[in-house]
């Protein structure tokens, strides 16, 4: 069963852009992806332009197969050759999902209500709200540093 997330980028003006993602969103997963290989402003806005997400990798990537299973490959090689690419409906199996533009963060979880998590980047901090939550909390912050009470490992730099 997916645990679904919602990556969203918070403008000055508290408007929101953001997508949706399918697989493994809890911390641990598209969290701690977030946190260690999406930290820069370029870079989130690219993964945000590319529209819904099925998986995030480290890497955005280029376009690939939806899933090994249309290729015949074993899983060592599906994971060798795209194993850290993530997987855009879009660009990767042809689907009309682009991002979307929200007034606020309010509206952005709403939307995406069905979503377990939700994050947020505003250039500097990831944030974080699961359902239940009435408010996002801070993560990681712009040092770099991880919030102990998150309960997920990270390592304090990341690899270029």
């Amino acid at each position: 069963m997916a645990t679904r997330s919602a990556i969203g980028f918070l403008e000055y003006d508290g408007s929101v852009t953001g997508i949706y993602c399918h697989w493994d969103g809890y911390l641990e997963g598209v969290g701690a992806t977030l946190a260690q290989y999406y930290t820069d402003t370029e870079k989130v806005l690219d993964l945000i332009e590319m529209g819904d997400v099925s998986s995030l990798g480290k890497e955005i990537g280029v376009k690939h197969p939806f899933s090994r299973f249309m290729t015949g490959l074993s899983q060592e090689d599906w994971d060798a050759q795209f194993g850290d690419m993530t997987t855009f409906y879009t660009r990767d199996r042809g689907e009309d999902t682009p991002a979307r533009d929200f007034p606020d963060a309010k509206a952005f979880r709403s939307y995406y209500g069905d979503a377990e998590f939700f994050y947020l980047f505003d250039g500097n901090d990831w944030t974080y709200a699961t359902r239940l939550m009435p408010y996002f909390k801070v993560f990681r912050t712009w040092d770099g540093s991880i919030h102990g009470d998150v309960g997920i490992v990270i390592p304090a730099t990341v690899e270029a």
